[in-house]
């Protein structure tokens, strides 16, 4: 049996604007030989964002949203986490490449502890060739990437043992 247990480290997160208010749009018919032509429009931003704080919510005891990557709240932080767009290439329904870039700081020490990167292409199947199933996919996949690149870094890991032994 697994389970999941939270970190007792309370952690500020700044996702950047530009990946906040992400939107994708693509054109397809619905037939080859078609002039039907459907317009989509994806709120990639918003799901990146919702996935990734709802991820971070297994691992940490409290996450504080913050407005920009400086948190000047009145609670105790340990650790500052900002998000931002490197890079990002569409291609729907066929491929979709997010390229994130994750930081986590100490806030006392005001030093980076941990950087992640994430920036893969994502091909869709065959069978899901639906451009929200790609979109979904990718950002899955960005998630995932950072997340295992956190679980795997012991400066991390050294840096949470710290804070939860506050």
């Amino acid at each position: 049996m697994k389970k999941i247990k939270t970190r007792n480290v309370d952690l500020a997160l700044h996702i950047d604007k530009k990946i906040r208010e992400l939107e994708v749009s693509a054109t397809s018919a619905s037939d080859p030989n078609s002039y039907i032509v459907f317009e989509h429009s994806f709120p990639m931003g918003s799901a990146f964002s919702a996935k990734f704080i709802k991820t971070l919510s297994y691992n940490f005891r409290t996450i504080h949203l913050i407005e920009n990557s400086q948190y000047k709240g009145q609670d105790s932080v340990d650790a500052v986490m900002t998000i931002t767009l490197q890079d990002v290439d569409v291609n729907l329904p066929h491929y979709i490449r997010l390229s994130i870039r994750a930081e986590i700081r100490d806030f006392e020490e005001n030093k980076p502890i941990w950087i992640g990167t994430t920036g893969h292409a994502t091909q869709s199947d065959a069978s899901r060739s639906i451009p929200e199933a790609a979109i979904d996919k990718g950002i899955d996949k960005a998630i995932g990437d950072l997340i295992r690149q956190m679980t795997k870094s012991q400066n991390l890991q050294k840096y949470l043992n710290k804070w939860e032994a506050k």
